[in-house]
Protein backbone atom coordinates (compact mmCIF):
# COMPACT_ATOMS: atom_id res chain seq x y z
CA UNK A 1 0.00 0.00 0.00
CA UNK A 2 1.23 3.43 -1.19
CA UNK A 3 2.44 6.28 1.64
CA UNK A 4 -0.03 9.30 1.25
CA UNK A 5 1.93 12.42 -0.09
CA UNK A 6 3.05 14.92 2.08
CA UNK A 7 0.97 18.17 2.60
CA UNK A 8 2.76 20.62 0.60
CA UNK A 9 3.17 24.36 2.33
CA UNK A 10 -0.25 25.77 0.06
CA UNK A 11 -2.37 22.66 1.35
CA UNK A 12 -1.13 23.82 5.07
CA UNK A 13 -1.72 27.41 4.56
CA UNK A 14 -5.09 26.63 3.01
CA UNK A 15 -6.11 24.70 6.02
CA UNK A 16 -4.81 27.15 8.15
CA UNK A 17 -6.82 30.14 6.09
CA UNK A 18 -9.98 27.71 5.70
CA UNK A 19 -10.03 26.85 9.67
CA UNK A 20 -9.20 30.91 10.26
CA UNK A 21 -12.72 31.69 7.87
CA UNK A 22 -14.36 29.06 10.45
CA UNK A 23 -15.23 26.70 7.92
CA UNK A 24 -15.56 22.94 8.85
CA UNK A 25 -12.90 20.31 9.25
CA UNK A 26 -15.26 18.45 6.18
CA UNK A 27 -15.03 21.13 4.25
CA UNK A 28 -11.45 21.95 4.07
CA UNK A 29 -10.95 18.10 3.34
CA UNK A 30 -12.86 17.89 0.51
CA UNK A 31 -11.80 20.82 -0.94
CA UNK A 32 -8.15 19.73 -0.75
CA UNK A 33 -9.45 16.55 -1.68
CA UNK A 34 -7.57 15.00 1.47
CA UNK A 35 -8.74 12.97 4.61
CA UNK A 36 -10.28 14.70 7.77
CA UNK A 37 -7.81 12.66 9.61
CA UNK A 38 -4.82 15.04 7.97
CA UNK A 39 -6.71 18.30 8.30
CA UNK A 40 -7.66 17.54 11.77
CA UNK A 41 -4.34 17.19 12.67
CA UNK A 42 -2.90 19.99 10.77
CA UNK A 43 -5.53 21.81 12.59
CA UNK A 44 -4.72 20.86 15.62
CA UNK A 45 -1.25 21.85 15.31
CA UNK A 46 -2.19 25.35 14.14
CA UNK A 47 -3.78 25.78 16.97
CA UNK A 48 -1.28 24.67 19.38
CA UNK A 49 1.27 26.55 17.59
CA UNK A 50 0.14 29.25 15.67
CA UNK A 51 1.56 29.90 12.47
CA UNK A 52 4.61 28.57 13.45
CA UNK A 53 2.96 25.26 13.63
CA UNK A 54 2.57 25.21 9.15
CA UNK A 55 6.33 24.73 8.93
CA UNK A 56 7.38 20.66 8.83
CA UNK A 57 9.26 19.08 11.75
CA UNK A 58 12.60 17.27 11.27
CA UNK A 59 12.32 13.90 11.14
CA UNK A 60 14.65 11.15 11.74
CA UNK A 61 17.74 10.37 13.28
CA UNK A 62 20.21 13.67 14.10
CA UNK A 63 23.77 13.49 12.13
CA UNK A 64 26.42 11.43 13.85
CA UNK A 65 29.67 11.57 13.59
CA UNK A 66 33.28 13.37 14.85
CA UNK A 67 32.06 17.04 14.09
CA UNK A 68 28.83 16.54 12.81
CA UNK A 69 27.33 18.86 15.80
CA UNK A 70 29.68 21.92 14.08
CA UNK A 71 29.33 24.07 11.02
CA UNK A 72 29.63 21.43 7.82
CA UNK A 73 32.18 24.27 7.08
CA UNK A 74 34.50 23.69 9.49
CA UNK A 75 34.45 19.72 8.69
CA UNK A 76 35.39 20.36 4.98
CA UNK A 77 37.93 22.71 5.56
CA UNK A 78 39.79 20.15 8.39
CA UNK A 79 39.53 17.57 6.01
CA UNK A 80 40.97 19.33 3.35
CA UNK A 81 43.92 20.59 5.69
CA UNK A 82 44.30 17.27 6.52
CA UNK A 83 44.30 15.89 3.25
CA UNK A 84 46.92 18.90 1.77
CA UNK A 85 49.19 18.17 4.68
CA UNK A 86 49.17 15.05 6.04
CA UNK A 87 51.57 15.04 8.68
CA UNK A 88 49.51 17.99 10.74
CA UNK A 89 48.11 16.58 13.71
CA UNK A 90 44.66 17.87 15.17
CA UNK A 91 46.81 20.81 17.12
CA UNK A 92 48.12 22.48 14.01
CA UNK A 93 44.54 22.19 11.81
CA UNK A 94 43.19 23.37 15.09
CA UNK A 95 45.40 26.52 15.24
CA UNK A 96 45.30 26.86 10.89
CA UNK A 97 41.17 27.04 11.76
CA UNK A 98 41.40 29.12 14.42
CA UNK A 99 43.43 31.91 11.97
CA UNK A 100 41.33 31.67 9.05
CA UNK A 101 38.64 34.54 8.89
CA UNK A 102 35.60 32.42 7.33
CA UNK A 103 35.34 31.00 11.10
CA UNK A 104 35.94 33.88 13.59
CA UNK A 105 32.63 33.20 16.05
CA UNK A 106 32.27 29.68 14.48
CA UNK A 107 32.17 26.89 17.33
CA UNK A 108 35.34 25.07 16.46
CA UNK A 109 36.15 21.66 17.58
CA UNK A 110 38.07 20.36 20.34
CA UNK A 111 41.44 18.98 19.37
CA UNK A 112 40.74 15.68 20.89
CA UNK A 113 37.61 15.71 18.47
CA UNK A 114 39.75 16.98 15.15
CA UNK A 115 42.03 14.11 16.32
CA UNK A 116 39.63 11.11 15.76
CA UNK A 117 38.25 12.80 12.98
CA UNK A 118 41.13 12.69 11.11
CA UNK A 119 42.14 9.32 12.05
CA UNK A 120 38.59 8.06 10.91
CA UNK A 121 37.99 10.15 7.52
CA UNK A 122 41.91 10.56 6.37
CA UNK A 123 42.89 7.62 4.26
CA UNK A 124 46.34 6.76 4.89
CA UNK A 125 48.64 6.29 1.83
Amino acid sequence: MAQPRPLSDAERERIYQGRSQEKTIPAIALELDRSEAVVHKWSRRIRAEGVQGLRSRQRGRKAVGDLSSFDPRVRQAALALKRTHRRWGADRVLVELRHDPQFSGVALPSRSRLAAFSSSSVPTV
